[in-house]
């Protein structure tokens, strides 16, 4: 999808006709930086009255990372609604289209949210370091509440059991990690082997599992009271265990040098936090495979934004990444 600007907005104007009436215009077209699986856009729309919102269109990336291991677009729009619907910090949802409605590819558009996802300002800014700990429970409060949504038919219309959702992960990160060869360290064939000799207690009941909850995928108000303002990405989304998302993240990836998890929280309080927010008893066992699995899995994603990224300092990043998330997971599994 490689379209001017002025042909984006002509385009997004006859596409947001429909939730917000005829005469809509569209302004401010900019493309953002969307990760290594999707392609984004901001823009203004102005109604016919010339009042303003904010928006964003998210469309499928030829050369994504997630590939099909990432929800479709119609099915995440249907998740996105239905946990804005909950009360959930999810951006509303103002249309949906497949390929050939009008841009080429599946796309969505969706409510551009207030705040920021930088998560550098709290590893350096001395105020914003002292709210390390309030982010860190509101995020375990927000995780828990997303795994009390009902899980939606729309988006998931066939979930396992939750007896079989360890299974089931293994078999889609096993399958995925077939399909990067150059990922498969001896590392991962002996994560791979501990994750199919052991099995964890299965969840008491199936939840919506987000797939990429970490603080960099959180909006909040730096310097105001808003606190955590959205939860961003949920292309990774799947039925599935708690746990996983708790397990996800712990990862070395997301810790920015701070040993925090989240750059917020020490891991046990952490899991403190999320215990008390879900109500639950975390089973040690049951966290110890997911962390492997995620481990795993985050490692595919790596290598492969490795190879979808020239040389230079972003490719250096991520391969020193890599290596990051292979030796977090030489700990977990107990490779001398």
């Amino acid at each position: 999808m490689n379209v001017e600007p002025i042909e984006l907005a002509e385009q997004l104007e006859a596409v947001m006709a429909v939730p917000l009436g005829p005469g809509v215009r569209v302004a401010a077209v900019q493309r953002l930086k969307g990760g290594y699986s999707r392609r984004m856009w901001a823009f203004d729309a102005l109604d016919a009255s010339g009042l303003a919102s904010a928006w964003i269109l998210c469309t499928d990336s030829p050369d994504g990372v997630v590939g099909e291991d990432s929800l479709p677009r119609h099915r995440e729009a249907a998740l996105l609604a239905h946990a804005h619907r909950a009360g959930l910090p999810a951006p509303a949802i103002a249309a949906v289209g497949a390929a050939e409605q009008p841009f080429g590819v599946a796309w969505f558009v969706m409510e551009r949210l207030a705040g920021t996802a930088a998560v550098g300002p709290l590893v350096r800014d001395p105020a914003l370091i002292a709210q390390r700990s309030s982010l860190g429970r509101r995020k375990a409060q927000i995780l828990a509440d997303i795994h009390r949504l009902p899980v939606p038919d729309d988006a998931f219309p066939d979930p396992p059991a939750p007896a079989e959702v360890a299974a089931v992960e293994t078999r889609r990160w096993t399958r995925a990690l077939d399909r990067t060869p150059n990922a498969h360290t001896a590392t991962m064939s002996a994560a791979v082997d501990a994750l199919r000799r052991t099995r964890p207690s299965p969840p008491a009941r199936l939840c919506v599992v987000h797939g990429d909850y970490r603080t960099g995928n959180l909006l909040y108000d730096p310097y105001g009271d808003a606190g955590i303002t959205g939860v961003l990405d949920w292309e990774m989304a799947h039925p599935g265990d708690p746990l996983e998302d708790v397990a996800w993240a712990q990862l070395a990836a997301w810790r920015v040098g701070t040993g925090l998890v989240g750059a917020l929280l020490s891991d046990d309080d952490w899991l403190a936090a999320y215990g008390n927010a879900a109500e639950v008893t975390i089973d040690a066992r049951s966290l110890a495979f997911w962390q492997v699995l995620t481990g795993v899995k985050m490692s595919i994603l790596a290598w492969r934004a490795v190879e979808a990224t020239p040389p230079g300092k972003e490719h250096d990043l991520l391969v020193a990444l890599f290596s990051q998330l292979q030796a977090q997971l030489d700990e977990r599994i107990g490779t001398p």
